[in-house]
């Protein structure tokens, strides 16, 4: 399990150092799909309350992810709708 743990922690460290702290590098397609669907967004606060019962390192860099988001879509934006689809 702590092995499990450890590659999503590094997984999540890794997409939050290349996305989200570098604004001129367009997001994933996937996100492209939440931003058109803000309900999502209900749903993945929920997964982080429950990910704070297994791994609370895990829930707060996902929390961190999740708010960089939203704040790069709605209040700076960076419109994840030109990002190119791989």
């Amino acid at each position: 399990m702590e092995a499990l743990q450890g590659i999503l922690l590094g997984f999540l460290s890794g997409f939050f150092i290349f996305y989200t702290l570098q604004p001129g590098k367009p997001y994933p397609s996937f996100l492209m799909q939440i931003s058109e669907k803000p309900w999502i967004f209900v749903i993945l606060f929920v997964t982080v309350w429950f990910l704070f019962y297994m791994d609370p390192r895990i829930a707060l860099l996902f929390l961190l992810i999740l708010i960089m988001i939203i704040i790069d879509i709605e209040f700076l934006g960076r419109n994840i709708k030109e990002a190119p689809l791989k």
